[in-house]
């Protein structure tokens, strides 16, 4: 038996769709397992209506407690012998399942790709059909999969609850803490199976600059993550160098929390404060210091984090800002 659990909140607008897609799907031994994280849309009675209708569908009501916590809910009542998990406002077709269950045999875990879908347009992440060993092949190709997020979201993956007993998500980390669950549970591994299939649809629609908010600890967060990758790689893989893929996300995810302490709105001795953690961290200057070929966008505001320059990222972000109004109105 497969357990899908499906963390939920406020998704009113895609949940009859992700729920519909999993009920729908080829492979039948389902234990689908909803948690209602205190949604406070109709997302707690749409839950409830897919019950009545499928008995292999378990709703779990809570209060809130994120993602996270909605996620090691339920995993603590999974009764089936491989788990997965689907985004509440995220849609699969109804092969996926059956087909990473095929493959996984006696792997520990099967790894799939998905389609990212935005405003700006549809991007495939795909793997090819192969049998990786842990740690020599997923860390010599460590570079590769990162940039394929293959470590990330937990999505498109099938793991094995005898494997992961009781690790759970770390749910007081609110950044990355996908991609430390999947390295915890890798290091557990020694096979992993990489599928062609691309039958996981993650929806990012509602996801944009207006709604990302700025935490206290985001900067700490950031360079956890960063460190976390590279122990990782230094205890399982000692003789692999520096991870390029690391330190450009390093420094894409500074640079966009560069940007955000510009638009807060935080006082301007708050900001300096805030700002000043990741332009006097050597490690970031280091990755920022480094031409990944990023869009250009990206291109004057690596430059200057790399020199610690706080003033004129303040300046070329106010600037970004006016031209975007600009252009929209």
């Amino acid at each position: 038996m497969l357990s899908v659990i499906v963390p939920v909140y406020n998704a009113e607008k895609y949940l009859e769709k992700c729920i519909e897609s999993i009920c729908q799907q080829t492979y039948r031994d389902l234990d689908i397992i909803l948690i209602d994280d205190g949604s406070q849309d109709q997302s707690g009675a749409i839950c409830d209506q897919f019950k009545a209708i499928d008995g292999r569908i378990r709703v779990f009501h809570k209060e809130n407690g994120g993602v996270s916590s909605a996620r090691n809910r339920g995993l603590d009542v999974a009764q089936g012998e491989y788990i997965t998990f689907i985004d509440s406002d995220d849609w699969i077709n109804p092969d996926l399942l059956e087909r990473l269950m095929a493959q996984i045999g006696q792997a520990d875990m099967a790894v799939g790709g998905y389609t990212t879908v935005s405003k700006a347009g549809n991007v495939e992440q795909k793997y090819k059909d192969e049998s990786l060993t842990f740690p020599e092949c997923v860390c010599s190709k460590f570079d590769e999969l990162y940039a394929n997020n293959f470590f990330n979201a937990p999505i498109a993956k099938i793991y094995k609850r005898n494997i992961l007993g009781t690790q759970r998500f770390d749910s007081s980390v609110a950044l990355g803490e996908d991609f430390l669950f999947n390295l915890e549970y890798l290091s557990k591994c020694h096979e992993v199976k990489t599928v062609s299939v691309i039958s996981y649809f993650y929806n990012c629609m509602n996801v944009g600059a207006a709604t990302k908010k700025l935490r206290e600890n985001d900067i700490e967060q950031i360079y956890f993550l960063y460190q976390a990758g590279r122990n990782f790689l230094c205890k399982y893989y000692p003789n692999t160098g520096e991870s390029v893929e690391l330190k450009k996300r390093f420094c894409l995810n500074g640079i966009n929390l560069i940007q955000l302490i510009c638009y807060s709105d935080k006082s301007q001795i708050e900001k300096s404060k805030l700002a000043k953690k990741l332009l006097t961290n050597d490690e970031f200057i280091k990755a920022c210091n480094k031409d990944y070929s990023l869009p250009k966008r990206y291109d004057i505001p690596r430059k200057l984090c790399a020199n610690g320059s706080w003033n004129l990222l303040q300046v070329f972000f106010v600037i970004k800002k006016k031209l975007s109004t600009v252009r929209g109105s």
